[in-house]
């Protein structure tokens, strides 16, 4: 899996981001999360963090960092 840590414009984590070909894979694997819809909330947080990506994609580290971080401590 390639999912990708969002961060704010002060570095903050706020989220995570899988491709999509991982999130099919994931929907294929457990079929009842895919009739789940999201509400108007959840929907507003999800455009903001993709017009994050995708004006600032630099900011933006690939979550293998974290895991090496996790196992260093």
């Amino acid at each position: 899996m390639n999912p990708q840590i969002l961060v704010d414009d002060k570095g903050n984590e706020t989220g995570v981001f899988i491709p999509m070909a991982e999130w099919n894979r994931i929907k294929e694997q457990y079929p009842e999360i895919s009739g789940e819809e999201l509400n108007d909330r959840q929907k507003m947080i999800l455009d903001q963090r993709l017009s994050d990506l995708e004006n600032h994609s630099e900011k933006f580290r690939p979550i293998e960092g974290l895991f090496e971080s996790i196992s260093r401590k």
